[in-house]
């Protein structure tokens, strides 16, 4: 099985959570046949990226302890967050932004927008 992810965010959570994964590829492949990848990173700062064949996480790390932002040297994604959380190619929306304790947001509308979305509305 393989999963696609769109990680919204890349500060501190987001940032361990790539290196986590990246660590944890191997056992995830062997002990439960699934392959993981990120093709897309949104945050609010530091650019967007995408690349349909999946993100080299290391890379991005390395440019952005450089640069401060996620998107130099890596293709990057044109598209606004909503659109990429509407019509992105993703199989799981990871959220590592910070929201409101009392209101949820931005988390709820970014979760209310990806349960909204038409793909994979056939599986059962």
């Amino acid at each position: 099985m393989k999963l696609t992810i769109l990680l919204l965010g890349f500060g501190n959570v987001g940032r361990e959570f790539c290196t986590l994964l990246e660590r944890k590829r191997y056992v995830l492949a062997s002990e439960f046949d699934c392959s993981i990848q990120i093709n897309s990173i949104a945050t609010r700062r530091r650019g967007n990226v995408y690349s349909p064949e999946g993100l080299d996480i290391s890379s991005i790390l390395k440019v952005e302890e450089m640069t401060g932002r996620i998107d130099g040297g890596v293709v990057s994604h044109p598209l606004p967050l909503d659109d990429l959380i509407v019509n992105g190619v993703y199989d799981v929306l990871v959220d590592t932004t910070f929201s409101s304790l009392e209101t949820g947001e931005p988390a709820r509308t970014y979760m209310e927008k990806a349960l909204k979305r038409k793909i994979g509305s056939d599986m059962q």
